[in-house]
Formats: C-alpha cells, sequence, structure tokens
C-alpha cells in the first residue's frame, strides 16, 4: 500500500506539559487505524497535528512525500478531512447544503456552487444512501444520518484520508454498526481512515491496524488481534478483562462482536 502520512519523532507540549512523546508512525493508503487508549493521553492532539491545526515542537509530519507544513490550506483541505463527533449546526442548513461545503476548497469565498459541485455532491449522497435526506434540515435528522451525511462533505470534498474523532460518539448501537460498515467499504474503495475511540471492540471489528496510546507514548501498534489484548487493556484501563469468542457463533472475520469478560 502506498505511504500517505509519516510522523517523526514529533513531540508536542500545551503551556510547557508535553502530551505527545518522539511519536513515529506511518499510515498508508487503504488502512483503517484506530487510536485507542483513555482520555488524555494523546490521541485527539496528534490528530490535530495531522490536519495541519497543531505544529509539532520538534519532529516532522509529511503526506504524501512533502512536509504537511508546506501545503496551501486549500491543497491540504482538498486532501484531508475532518470528519468531527456527530453535532447539530446553528443553522437549519439542508443535508444538501452540508454535503456542498466539502467543495468549498474549489471556490473563492463569494463563487457560488456549479452544476458540477452539485453532481458530486449528490453522487457522495448516493454511495452513502442518503439521497433521499437531501432537502432534509441537518437539524432535524438522526445522529447516525448526521454522521454520514459528514462523510459525504468529506467525499465532496475530494480527500483521500478521513481524520475522525470518536466518530461514534453519542450513536445508537445499530447507527454505530451501520457507520463502521460503511467506513469499512470507503476503505476497500482506497480510502483511509485514522480515527480515535474509546471502544476497542469496535477496533477489534473494523481496524487493520490499532495504535494504543497511554501518557502521550505509543505503547502498541500493531494488528487488533495482536494489540488488543488483556494485558494492553489492563495497562490501559486499569481493568481486568478478557476477550473471548462467542460460543457456537462460528463467526471468525470482522464484525464479529467480541464478548468482554471481567
Amino acid at each position: 500500500m502506498t505511504m500517505l502520512l509519516k510522523v517523526s519523532n514529533v513531540d508536542f507540549a500545551y503551556f510547557g506539559r508535553k502530551v505527545l512523546h518522539d511519536i513515529s508512525l506511518s499510515f498508508r493508503q487503504g488502512e483503517i487505524v484506530s487510536l485507542l487508549g483513555p482520555n488524555g493521553s494523546g490521541k485527539t492532539t496528534l490528530l490535530k497535528i495531522l490536519l495541519g491545526l497543531l505544529t509539532p515542537q520538534s519532529g516532522s509530519v509529511h503526506f504524501e512525500g512533502r512536509l504537511l507544513k508546506s501545503y496551501a490550506g486549500n491543497d491540504l483541505a482538498k486532501r484531508i478531512a475532518y470528519v468531527p463527533q456527530t453535532h447539530r449546526e446553528a443553522f437549519a442548513y439542508t443535508v444538501e447544503d452540508v454535503v456542498l461545503m466539502g467543495r468549498m476548497p474549489y471556490h473563492s469565498f463569494f463563487s457560488t456552487y456549479s452544476a458540477s459541485d452539485r453532481e458530486i455532491a449528490e453522487a457522495a449522497m448516493v454511495r452513502l444512501d442518503i439521497l433521499a435526506l437531501k432537502d432534509r434540515a441537518y437539524t432535524e435528522i438522526s445522529g447516525g444520518e448526521r454522521q454520514l451525511t459528514l462523510i459525504a462533505r468529506s467525499l465532496a470534498q475530494g480527500a483521500g484520508v478521513f481524520i475522525m474523532d470518536e466518530p461514534v460518539n453519542g450513536l445508537d448501537y445499530g447507527n454505530q454498526m451501520r457507520l463502521l460498515n460503511d467506513i469499512n467499504g470507503l476503505a476497500k474503495e482506497g480510502l483511509t481512515f485514522i480515527m480515535t475511540t474509546h471502544f476497542p471492540d469496535h477496533a477489534l471489528m473494523t481496524a487493520d491496524r490499532v495504535i494504543l496510546f497511554k501518557e502521550g507514548r505509543v505503547i502498541a501498534d500493531g494488528a487488533p488481534e495482536v494489540t488488543i489484548t488483556r494485558e494492553t487493556l489492563q495497562t490501559l484501563y486499569r481493568i481486568d478483562v478478557n476477550v473471548v469468542a462467542m460460543p457456537g457463533s462460528g463467526c471468525t472475520g470482522r464484525f464479529c462482536m467480541p464478548v468482554w469478560a471481567m
């Protein structure tokens, strides 16, 4: 797989308090990478650095072989998209309006959307099966539908890398599973997902790689079945759990729900 993002020896501190310590990671095209760790472990700070919103005190970040900081804002926005936690807009934009916002990096502030922009936005809504919502107010649809709308906006943006901060936060179980399934399908088309999560079971079900963070350091990086173990979960969360197979399920692949045993 093609190397897209490379983080080399990155340190970061807020007001003198170091929150990332000598982080070196790489991310490849088509990967789903889950960042797992307790609150305050540095996951969200790393996402902000990957988005170019924060500059590390030391070390470097390269994207497609170039220093991330060398990209103009609009150029980077065409390549890397941020999908926040589900939220409500202050204004009742339609779903189509929100998806069209993904085309903003291609226009000046006062320009209008073209017919091509609308075709791209419609294709993104079709891809995520939300075209029927296009005229609905974003403020009136469900949390799962809002999250799919934000992913459609990122697709319309043309990005190949999706940075997601706890994407299933606030969603019910059914919408969590549907969203993770859509992410899995998009990754098979070559899109890259880097996302934080508080759910080890979701990482086991969907991720190609899991990176475990504790106190600003990477303590493991690898396949989920290798990194998510009884020992690592004890280290991260100070709880005694185990991952056991569901008896008689016959399920061995992705989207087999693991069972946590205390």
